[in-house]
């Protein structure tokens, strides 16, 4: 019995090798069943089953001579539910079974000290958290690999891609993407790609930059129409003329009808940020210290075409009402007063390099020690 049960348990996960004597795992419904009058009867099993979901992917294409952005959405489908999936219709749903649908009750806020070592543990769960939705077949009687069986599904001549036999549907709970394709999944827990969407995508690329923490400009694509596709959260793969730039997570919970994602960084645009000496100094004053600092920022535009740019840097903010920063000389930036935060926004021609200096002073006791930098 307790060879048969480890041979189960490895059957359950996937590890059908290494079980004993040929084991195989077997599957049993038993069905109650009561009819008002006698006569025969065609009964359909419809049943949910834990183990089984999917992870959404995205792939962003963009190429530097085009307004627009070709956005991919997929699936990676697993199932570990003991029995192989074979040419079978799926649905994904952005619903699961398996979450609580109660609403909850809103208890007393009682506000106290914070524990920063609970907090620390508390964000760190979250970050390892995985989104999963639920998925489901219509069946009738750890390497990522495609899953369609094109050979056993009729291809309508107006149907080119994958993508196209895929139809959305909504209701008030979750949407659903019904897939005319037949797949195979097999009962392994490993992610089997399918093809969910394929869209171009109005966008409008820019380059930002803060060289307090990086002398790189960035690439970001500012997409529109977003909002209209209904999507989760999950991770993004990068491409820009075909060529790969790596990973980055699309969020989907900004209340923006623009979603702005990071499409890399791009060493042809650098950024020099430095302390100006000879504008910077300190001097004592009746008892109050007085510091100004004079940053200056070098931009260069090494490429052969104009680009945009936004360029960050920042003042401090006082935590204390006895200290007090100005900013003396904004040098044509915009200061959100709110965090200290300077932008400015450059129309960069080809070959161009620009200077951008900033100044502030801060005042201070000066029995207190304040590291100003």
């Amino acid at each position: 019995l307790q060879q048969r049960s480890t041979d189960l348990q490895n059957l359950i996960n996937g590890n059908a090798n290494i079980v004993s004597g040929g084991a195989k795992q077997i599957n049993q419904i038993i069905v109650s069943t009561f009819c008002d009058i006698p006569g025969p009867a065609t009964v359909a099993i419809n049943y949910f089953v834990y183990g089984a979901g999917w992870v959404p992917r995205y792939e962003l294409r963009a190429t530097n001579n085009s307004a627009s952005l070709q956005f991919k959405q997929y699936a990676d489908v697993f199932q570990n539910t003991g029995i192989d999936w074979k040419d079978v219709n799926i649905t994904l749903s952005t619903g699961s079974p398996n979450q609580n649908n109660t609403l909850p009750v809103l208890s007393t806020y009682w506000l106290s000290f914070m524990d920063y070592y609970r907090k620390y543990k508390a964000i760190k769960k979250l970050e390892n958290e995985v989104v999963v939705a639920g998925a489901t077949t219509d069946k009738d009687g750890a390497d990522e690999k495609p899953a369609a069986n094109y050979d056993s599904y009729k291809l309508e001549e107006k149907a080119k891609y994958a993508s196209d036999f895929v139809q959305l549907n909504q209701n008030l709970l979750r949407t659903e993407y019904v897939i005319a394709l037949k797949y195979t999944i097999p009962s392994d827990n490993k992610p089997h790609l399918l093809a969910v969407q394929s869209k171009d995508l109005a966008t409008v690329f820019d380059y930002s930059a803060i060289p307090k923490l990086d002398r790189n400009a960035f690439l970001l694509a500012h997409i529109t129409g977003w909002e209209e596709l209904n999507l989760m959260p999950g991770k993004a793969m990068l491409y820009m003329d075909d060529s790969y730039l790596g990973q980055t997570v699309l969020q989907t919970t900004s209340d923006d009808d623009t979603l702005a994602m990071n499409m890399g960084r791009d060493a042809s645009l650098n950024m020099e940020r430095k302390l100006l000496k000879d504008k910077s100094k300190e001097k004592t004053i009746v008892g109050e210290k007085i510091v100004t600092k004079s940053y200056q920022i070098t931009v260069r535009n090494t490429k052969a075409v104009g680009i945009k740019m936004h360029v960050y840097d920042q003042i401090p903010m006082p935590t204390d009402a006895s200290i007090k920063v100005e900013l003396t000389d904004a040098g044509g930036a915009n200061l959100d007063e709110s965090n200290g935060t300077l932008t400015w926004d450059l129309n960069l021609k080809p070959k161009e390099v620009k200077k951008l200096t900033f100044t502030y002073t801060v005042h201070y006791p000066a029995t207190k020690a304040l590291n100003v930098q």
